[in-house]
């Protein structure tokens, strides 16, 4: 587990900080969100560079979680008995395919489309993403490549349905974790990397495929470059918050209101209520754009378009540089221990490769509630339906012993 959580720190750090400053000073800088002094930029990027590797040599240090997971360790979990994971898997991509039939087009699914059905219902039980995980590390502890080869071509398949860009990633996230985490043998890490690599050579296309299938019309290889490095870069984004709080070019006012913890407070209740208890909002990283590019509040209602805004950034900007730099390192290695107190070696594999990767890089309340809470059904659920499972099988095994 503490590999996995090391890894997710240091490829935050190259993949999206590290990286596109290069490319700035070799290409030179070019802003997507909004117009940015680059030396903000720049001063961002060492914040957060900084913060990570505060954070990763406190967590070498003091923790002493060295022993990795084996392969009797999933052999003895309760959530991979049976054929029973495989079948929910099954049953998850079958709700999915309904759900984008039944949405429709990208636009759709944005605006939310179906948020009140059944389906949407079922989805919280479903997650796709541990549903993925588990049938996946499953498939580890049979030493199966060719089902996690089928597994993770499903679950690319069903992203790009969704035109989503980062189905690619989590694929390649989900199986360097479990290669990390996990004591397999060395030929299987070697296929699993060729997969990884083969992965990580197609996915700039596969962001060109699900880019233009949003868009009206085809786009040049220019615009998709500068799509891609826009898109991985956590530097701009935070150049532009810092800026602006330096500055105090800011709506103050709006950021207080959508971002405060009372109204993130009400709008996680709500997420979990059949009706509205408090009044309803979308997710407060829909009004970064009212925050800092100055879009009205109906505007980013009517449209999803929520941004990353990185943890330290937003502490900074509630508390200031000491405080906010400080409760940021504090926060990462504390959800390491926490997470690291979990037995299940399932569960804590996900969640350490998860939230923190989540966590960082897209801080809002809301949306980690819903993910936790969407989390925390999925297994359950995966947990239920295992025992359920067992139950039918020793039933049918006395009712057979019975006949005869």
């Amino acid at each position: 587990m503490k590999k996995i959580y090391i890894f997710n720190i240091f490829v935050t750090l190259i993949l999206h900080i590290i990286i596109p400053i290069c490319i700035y000073l070799i290409f030179g800088f070019q802003y997507e969100y909004a117009p940015v002094k680059e030396q903000y930029v720049y001063m961002a990027a060492i914040i957060l560079a900084g913060v990570l590797l505060v954070s990763a040599i406190l967590i070498v240090v003091f923790s002493r979680n060295k022993r990795n997971i084996t392969l009797q360790n999933l052999y003895d979990s309760k959530l991979l008995g049976g054929n029973t994971i495989e079948i929910i898997f099954i049953f998850t991509l079958f709700i999915n395919i309904i759900k984008i039939i039944q949405t429709g087009n990208f636009d759709s699914i944005l605006n939310g489309a179906g948020n009140g059905s059944i389906i949407a219902y079922l989805q919280l039980f479903f997650d796709i993403r541990v549903v993925y995980f588990c049938v996946l590390i499953k498939s580890y502890r049979a030493k199966s490549f060719g089902k996690i080869f089928l597994w993770s071509i499903l679950y690319v398949g069903i992203s790009l349905m969704y035109s989503s860009r980062s189905g690619i990633l989590w694929m390649v996230f989900f199986n360097a974790w479990i290669v990390l985490g996990v004591e397999i043998s060395s030929r299987m890490k070697k296929n699993i990397l060729l997969i990884i690599c083969l992965a990580v050579g197609i996915s700039p296309f596969l962001f060109a495929y699900s880019t233009n299938s949003r868009a009206t019309e085809r786009q040049s290889a220019q615009y998709m470059a500068h799509k891609i490095v826009a898109r991985i870069s956590y530097d701009e984004i935070a150049g532009i918050e810092l800026e602006q709080y330096m500055e105090n070019k800011y709506q103050k006012e709006i950021f207080q209101e959508k971002y405060g913890l009372i109204n993130q407070l009400e709008q996680c209740i709500n997420s979990i209520m059949p009706g509205d208890l408090f009044e309803s909002d979308v997710q407060p990283n829909q009004y970064w754009r009212a925050v800092f590019v100055g879009w009205s509040l109906q505007g980013c209602q009517e449209h999803y378009m929520s941004m990353t805004s990185m943890l330290p950034m937003y502490l900074i900007m509630k508390y200031g540089f000491f405080y906010g730099i400080t409760i940021s390192i504090l926060v990462i290695v504390g959800i390491y221990f926490l997470i690291s107190k979990i037995k299940e070696p399932v569960v804590s594999s996900f969640l350490a490769g998860v939230i923190f990767y989540t966590f960082f890089q897209f801080f809002d309340w809301c949306y980690h509630f819903r993910d936790m809470f969407c989390f925390v059904l999925t297994f359950l659920m995966i947990r239920c339906l295992g025992i359920l499972t067992n139950k039918i099988k020793i039933r049918s095994f006395r009712l057979g012993r019975a006949c005869v």
